[in-house]
């Protein structure tokens, strides 16, 4: 029973390090941004600013781009935060049943076996995380499951077929899961 409450304490600790990465990344962009905002404005006019249209034109368009690729992050985050939770909760519940000793032997015995089981998927599911990141070189992915089905959120701007085609079987080889059960969505 000490090696579950050494992986329910990891797994806390896990989740507790995402939320708390999640927000210094958030909190980091969003002080940078309103620093850069106001170091560019001033009061006097530059004469810079008079000569030169073109450049204005694509700093903003870096700007776009930038706030686009903020915003494809945040919805990772978003999702992997709201993954996080939903197996703290879940391992949670499942602890409390399984170190109960005022409940039948079987409940406890189920309840571990689930435990067991949610552990094994967790770690399926983080190993296949780090193979989208690593080798098909997206800046985030996340693997959600909803209802029976298993969401593949990528931060990509375009996904080839190809590429849709060996994530898909990725997930099936891992999981044990049919191709109708998967989704591939591209979050920008």
């Amino acid at each position: 029973m000490n090696n579950k409450r050494q992986t329910v304490w990891l797994v806390s600790m896990l989740c507790l390090m995402v939320v708390l990465s999640a927000y210094y990344l958030f909190t980091e962009d969003t002080g940078g941004s309103e620093q850069v905002a106001t170091e560019g404005t001033s009061a006097e006019p530059s004469p810079a600013a008079d000569t030169d249209t073109g450049q204005g034109g694509a700093q903003a368009a870096e700007a776009a781009q930038s706030k686009a690729l903020q915003s494809g992050q945040e919805k990772i985050a978003r999702l992997e935060l709201q993954q996080m939770t939903d197996l703290g909760r879940k391992m949670d519940e499942l602890t409390k049943i399984a170190a109960d000793s005022r409940r039948p032997k079987e409940e406890t015995a189920k309840a571990a076996e689930q435990l067991q089981r949610l552990e094994e998927e967790y770690e399926k599911i983080t190993h296949i995380q780090e193979k989208l990141e690593s080798e098909y070189k997206f800046p985030n992915a996340v693997l959600l499951k909803e209802n029976d089905r298993w969401n593949v959120y990528v931060d990509t701007d375009k996904l080839e077929k190809s590429e849709a085609a060996s994530i898909a079987t990725l997930v099936m080889q891992e999981l044990g899961v049919r191709a109708d059960q998967i989704s591939i969505r591209i979050v920008r």
